[in-house]
């Protein structure tokens, strides 16, 4: 049981069965494909999004890759890759303990619930606990229509950045809004093909 339980990886949750945790969709080697949409420009397969392995150890981590562009304007961008963790209460990420260039430790917390409660609020960390920005829960039954179909989703905002993200737990992030200083909508990407 030790054996099985070290290949599931890293959890809080030792032992439990992959089968059991939510979010089920983050496998090595899963990717989500979606296409770019303002008011100015569409671009199919702008962003991908994949699950890979970090060199060097056994985490999981997402991945986004612009194949379309060379340099990439910053209103085009849904933000850093990050290291996730399927947990027990949802899809966790972490941070280093320590802002140091030498910090190996890090700690969990939260980055997509699997039952959000609106208005609940999800501190977000670059390094040490300190509070970078924080995903607030919007809504949680929100029914949108994206290339890949129609889907029931639950709504993140970011703090800091304004970005929306729209998460199925049994799908992945179906959407993402993107907005400038003023709140006003720049662009968005939405899901177009997934290989899960």
């Amino acid at each position: 049981m030790t054996l099985l339980a070290s290949l599931w990886g890293c959890s809080k949750d030792k032992g439990l069965p992959p089968d059991t945790l939510p979010f089920a969709w983050v496998k090595k080697d899963n990717q989500a494909t979606y296409k770019y949409i303002s008011s100015t420009d569409t671009t199919l397969n702008a962003l991908t999004l994949s699950v890979i392995i970090n060199p060097g150890n056994t985490n999981l981590r997402f991945k986004f890759s612009y194949p379309q562009w060379t340099s990439i304007p910053f209103s085009k961008s849904v933000g850093d890759d990050y290291n996730v963790y399927r947990e027990r209460d949802g899809l966790n990420t972490s941070a280093y303990t320590s802002c140091g260039w030498v910090s190996l430790t890090t700690f969990q917390f939260m980055r997509a619930p699997l039952t959000p409660k609106l208005n609940d609020f999800y501190p977000d960390y670059l390094c040490e606990e300190k509070i970078y920005s924080a995903y607030n829960v919007l809504e949680t039954n929100k029914t949108i229509n994206v290339p890949l179909g129609t889907f029931t989703t639950y709504v993140l905002q970011d703090t800091l950045t304004l970005r929306k993200e729209y998460w199925d737990e049994k799908n992945g992030i179906i959407k993402f809004e993107l907005f400038d200083t003023t709140g006003t909508l720049s662009g968005q990407y939405q899901l177009t093909s997934k290989n899960y």
